[in-house]
């Protein structure tokens, strides 16, 4: 049988997990400014290619997943490091499709301000993707492809105009 507070706990549950989502996207998009537009580029250049290499880089996330059963604990560490690493890398992906639905918001209306497309547009992402049904099955795990995808080729490109510092 199932209680209201089972309810209100699942309902607390997914807005938690919306909010710190949205806020963490947020956050991504103001610390790592550059590499989010790199993902941008990424995205909007061959989001197929950016899904492609999202699948590859997930089989690492599940190898990571897969090596935390080992018994003994630096395996352990390594497989929690290597999770962690690849919903960092899945963060900054986000922040670059995120970065494409808020360009297509500012064209459908030019009264927003950058920010604010950009933190609607985190919002509809993160709330698609807790869609029951469709958007857990099918919008969330084509997002994490692309995203992982677009964040991985944002981590390994270099940074135009930096210079090496000699000493």
């Amino acid at each position: 049988m199932v209680t209201i507070g089972d309810v209100f706990s699942v309902v607390s549950v997914l807005i938690g997990i919306g909010v710190t989502s949205w806020a963490f996207l947020l956050m991504c998009s103001l610390l790592f400014a550059s590499r989010m537009e790199i993902a941008h580029q990424a995205v909007v250049s061959s989001s197929k290619k950016c899904a492609g290499l999202g699948v590859l880089v997930t089989g690492g996330g599940f190898f990571g997943l897969t090596i935390l059963n080992v018994p003994n604990p630096l395996i352990k560490l390594l497989g929690l490091l290597m999770i962690a690493s690849y919903f960092a890398l899945a963060a900054v992906g986000a922040s670059g499709v995120a970065l494409v639905a808020a360009s297509r918001l500012k064209d459908q209306s030019s009264a927003l301000s950058d920010y604010h497309a950009f933190s609607r547009a985190s919002g509809f992402l993160v709330m698609s993707a807790l869609l029951p049904v469709l958007g857990w099955f099918l919008f969330a795990p084509l997002l994490l492809l692309v995203s992982s995808g677009a964040g991985f080729r944002a981590m390994l490109r270099k940074q135009a105009g930096l210079a090496e510092v000699s000493s």
